[in-house]
């Protein structure tokens, strides 16, 4: 897994008194970490590890649907269609706590440049319009160039927002 941080911004389309219709635009480093010692047992007292993480900076386009099921708690879900900005794989190395290997590659040509999930998961508002949002996104399509592997982005997002203009 790998921590990371989205942000965007979008608008509420109310389609009724308890749903509305969430368009928005969001910019978000995706990717997934792999760390561990190399299982050497000459090695093993020299301390040595080996980290890797690929790292894809996307644009994303939910459009979400909105259902109030009670006073400020909200179920949420629908699509979202993601642009691959740039995929990176870094490598670090070390020995005895010392990094003795530090570098970045390109890899944006296999990585698919679009991509579809299916997002979903719970929102809260409060009465001054303060959000706070738990979602989970499953990804629909292979992010791997021809199909080479079965890789499909999957998440957990926890997020805020905040509204700006006046609320009718």
């Amino acid at each position: 897994g790998m921590t990371s941080y989205y942000i965007g911004a979008g608008v509420s389309l109310p389609i009724g008194e308890r749903f509305s219709i969430e368009p928005g635009l969001q910019y978000s480093r995706v990717g997934a970490s792999l760390q561990g010692d190399l299982a050497l047992k000459a090695l093993s007292v020299l301390g040595v590890g080996l980290r890797v993480r690929a790292i894809t900076d996307r644009l994303e386009l939910p459009v979400l649907l909105r259902a109030e099921v009670t006073r400020g708690l909200h179920l949420v879900a629908g699509p979202q269609l993601n642009y691959a900005l740039q995929s990176k794989l870094q490598l670090q190395g070390q020995v005895l706590g010392i990094n003795l290997l530090n570098k970045k590659l390109d890899i944006g040509s296999a990585v698919e440049p679009l991509s579809v999930a299916a997002l979903g998961g719970i929102q809260y508002e409060f009465a001054n319009g303060f959000q706070l949002q738990g979602l989970y996104e499953y990804g629909l399509s292979r992010i791997a160039k021809n199909n080479a592997a079965d890789i499909f982005q999957n998440s957990v997002r926890i997020g805020m927002g905040i509204p700006i203009g006046r609320r009718s």
